[in-house]
């Protein structure tokens, strides 16, 4: 009911001109590397990268703060674990709750708000600060579809302060999810962590709520003959939101 409301709230918006105006912003290519950024070790729940933005944490947690793995539902036999793969700029606000409803606008803009039937709870890590997540909210998660169909979903974490007198700093893992019954039981399978974070990147961009600020190496691809990051890069987009 929620995911429906804020829909019809959305095309209010734009039927009375509420909404973002003015040129639709180029399209932009997010680009994929053929040389991935890989983990230097065995992953721990700790593990973060140094980035222009801050010490960026690799890895999505669960609530009890140990590496998120897809709830247990392998992919291809393996353990899937779940990496950052999003950083979100915020330059301008100057208080956190500011930058959180800036985020949450901009995510609805780009057709991926907050959707129902998503697991909750998950934590992020920026300069050894540990956030919960955005959306917050029982069993909600970043969707561009419903639950039921493939869709591309995430959380993001912080909003961690930037070393200026404004502005925050977020980051975030998103996947592609198909909905399948594992062992009967009705579950989200892994996809794509990729086609996720692309999507997600193009749709801030192309909604005209942020612009590309390029890839940064985080190494967090990882690839065992038990544990997998799937398709993932080792790289994070960066958006910068306006």
């Amino acid at each position: 009911m929620q995911a429906a409301l804020q829909l019809v709230h959305r095309e209010i918006e734009r039927a009375f001109g509420l909404g973002p105006t003015g040129p639709a912003p180029s399209p932009v290519a997010i680009p994929t590397t053929s040389s991935p950024s890989l983990s230097s070790g065995t992953p721990t729940a700790v593990d973060e990268a140094a980035t222009p933005y801050g010490d960026i944490g690799k890895w999505m947690l669960q609530p009890n703060g140990q590496i998120s793995n897809y709830g247990g539902l392998p992919s291809g036999g393996k353990t899937v674990l779940e990496p950052v793969n999003v950083i979100i700029v915020d330059p301008t606000s100057s208080s956190a709750a500011q930058s959180a409803a800036k985020l949450n606008t901009a995510m609805f803009w780009s057709g991926f708000p907050a959707q129902p039937i998503h697991s909750t709870g998950f934590q992020g890590r920026i300069d050894d600060v540990t956030y919960g997540q955005e959306p917050t909210g029982p069993l909600l998660g970043y969707s561009d579809a419903f639950f039921l169909l493939t869709n591309n979903h995430g959380r993001i974490f912080g909003p961690d302060p930037v070393e200026t007198s404004t502005g925050y700093v977020w980051s975030g893992a998103f996947s592609t999810e198909a909905f399948v019954f594992y062992q009967f039981l009705p579950r989200h399978a892994y996809v794509s962590s990729t086609i996720a974070r692309n999507a997600l990147a193009m749709s801030l961009i192309a909604s005209g709520r942020a612009t590309y600020g390029g890839m940064v190496p985080l190494e967090n691809a990882y690839t065992t003959a038990d544990t997998t990051t799937g398709d993932h890069d080792g790289y994070a987009v960066v958006v910068i939101l306006r």
